[in-house]
């Protein structure tokens, strides 16, 4: 874990991966972050069902294509139904769902099982499986709850498993915590994966006494960001930088440092 840590921490820097997305894409990001990360408030206030599902549908549209997560345009409303329901019905709009990073094993279970609820309720209506652009969506929403994924941030997981667990699959109950079977596919069920990743990564920074270092990595990204042009209001967390080496990485052990 120290070597994901390890490109983490460099693709932050000035010209790594991390800080030229952020600074290339700063302004779609701020723009739907903020109001994405207003939503539950919008959600709070709104008079009607018909107002608050069509500000819903309107802000995962642009998600989706500013994400390029290729959800058919049909599918949009159906998703933003299951999703608001499932949210809803757990009470996160008006509260907040577990937090990823200092969560216990069991917050983990009922943040993956609230996005497999999404995912099994969208599936009885459509064969679109819209999981990456939820998680993003939910990401932007609760910062410090969801990890947002895509097949290349599931490719990158998958390669520390078989890096540390190695490829057959067997009894091995360790491996198995990551469910390395499902972990890239998208029906949500490998979600659980995703998220002891993010969790089991961040305990190993702690371990190695490198949460100022992280800290501090974040905040000059930070910084560099608050600097740039415009009306720039892109706030980002932990979980953010590592999620986007995932992402760039897509698999690839040199850029995992693996």
């Amino acid at each position: 874990m120290d070597r994901i840590l390890e490109a983490v921490l460099a693709a932050a820097k000035p010209g790594g991966s991390t800080y030229q997305y952020y600074v290339k894409n700063a302004a779609w990001e701020s723009d739907l972050r903020r109001q994405i990360g207003a939503f539950p408030e919008f959600v709070v206030a709104a008079e009607d069902k018909a107002t608050l599902r069509a500000k819903g549908v309107e802000l995962l549209t642009a998600l989706n294509t500013k994400c390029k997560a290729r959800c058919a345009d049909p599918a949009i409303p159906i998703a933003f139904e299951a999703m608001n329901a499932v949210v809803e019905a757990r009470g996160w709009w008006k509260g907040t769902p577990p937090d990823l990073l200092m969560g216990t094993d069991e917050d983990l279970v009922i943040l993956a099982d609230a996005m497999g609820s999404i995912m099994a309720t969208i599936a009885r209506s459509t064969t679109v499986k819209p999981y990456s652009l939820l998680t993003k969506y939910l990401h932007y929403a609760f910062p410090n709850s969801f990890a947002a994924y895509d097949n290349r941030v599931g490719a990158s997981v998958l390669a520390w498993v078989k890096d540390v667990y190695g490829i057959r699959p067997g009894p091995n109950l360790a491996r198995q915590r990551y469910a390395p079977d499902v972990l890239t596919t998208t029906d949500g069920l490998g979600y659980i994966g995703i998220l002891r990743f993010f969790q089991m990564f961040w305990d190993g920074v702690a371990a190695a006494d490198q949460v100022e270092t992280y800290d501090a990595a974040v905040a000059e990204l930070q910084a560099a960001l608050d600097e740039l042009p415009g009306e720039i209001e892109l706030k980002l967390n932990r979980l953010d930088i590592l999620d986007k080496v995932l992402s760039v990485a897509n698999g690839d052990r040199k850029l995992l440092h693996l």
